[in-house]
């Protein structure tokens, strides 16, 4: 019998014994849903499905493979929900939550706005639909690690040597870095993943044609000669019409979610027992 027990079928057979005994526990005798119904709709939407991934439409072979899958997951998925075993499975249940919420993203998506309501979009976030502010620069670095903390001090000192004589300097002052010392071309978003937005915002507010500094950063301190820089400018309407579709359907997108989180919300009574509001830190 112990051999038994230990054989990889027995096993099989001995959970499979173990499902069909707890569904005839606890499944329901109601046989309303015990009908699968393959019509036009089904075979329709399996053949879509298909040529959305292959580019072509199924063969006679293939789209019985398509009606045998479907028929797999449909006959195993409504035993388990008729066993009840999505509802302590954190995985499914977020499955389904995601479902719910790709319901709401189609429909956003499929909402097309007339020109005049993508026109008040883009006048009324003009922030979103600018180039990108760039510069050009060259910097001498001091490192934090520099004995005695004397980085900004020797910078400092520096900068005072520096004052008129131009942009060249020789690669001996200063600190190594692993960073370029120019940058002959950089925009804010790439400046500030790289020395920080701090350093970022601080150069930005600097004039043009001598050494400048010394500037903070999360490496150490930076004297800085600015070539030039280039504001950040208005993208006309026709030339960004796309992405003010993608933000105008977004917003519709996260609208419809939360709407329909309140609906949902309406529809129960959700409770707080006085044990999961201690821990929550709530009165």
């Amino acid at each position: 019998m112990r051999k038994i027990l230990h054989e990889p079928l027995a096993h099989f057979f001995l959970a499979g014994g173990l499902i069909f005994l707890l569904y005839a526990l606890v499944g329901p005798d109601d046989t309303s849903d015990r009908r699968i119904v393959i019509d036009n709709g089904v075979i329709e939407r399996l053949e879509s499905a298909w040529q959305l991934r292959t580019n072509r439409e199924p063969g006679p072979e293939e789209l019985d493979g398509l009606v045998a899958d479907y028929l797999y997951e449909e006959l195993f998925s409504r035993e388990a929900r008729a066993l009840g075993l999505e509802l302590d499975d954190p995985v499914i249940r977020r499955r389904l939550a995601q479902k719910m919420n790709l319901l709401a993203e189609s429909a956003a998506q499929q909402a097309e706005p007339g020109e005049e309501e993508l026109l008040a979009w883009y006048e009324a976030h003009p922030e979103l639909y600018r180039t990108e502010a760039r510069l050009g620069f060259r910097h001498v670095y001091f490192s934090h690690d520099r004995p005695g903390g004397s980085a900004a001090d020797d910078a400092a000192a520096l900068l005072s040597r520096l004052e008129g004589s131009g942009e060249s300097v020789g690669p001996d002052l200063g600190d190594a870095f692993m960073l370029p010392r120019d940058f002959t071309d950089i925009g804010r978003s790439q400046l500030g993943r790289l020395f920080g937005d701090d350093f970022a915002s601080r150069l930005f507010t600097l004039g043009t044609g001598s050494w400048q500094g010394p500037v903070p950063s999360g490496y150490g301190y930076h004297l800085v000669y600015l070539y030039g820089v280039q504001d950040a400018e208005p993208i006309p309407f026709n030339g960004s019409r796309d992405r003010v579709l993608q933000d105008w359907q977004r917003n519709r997108y996260e609208q419809t979610e939360k709407a329909l989180l309140e609906e949902l919300k309406s529809r129960y009574e959700i409770i707080y027992t006085n044990e999961a509001l201690l821990l929550l830190g709530s009165e």
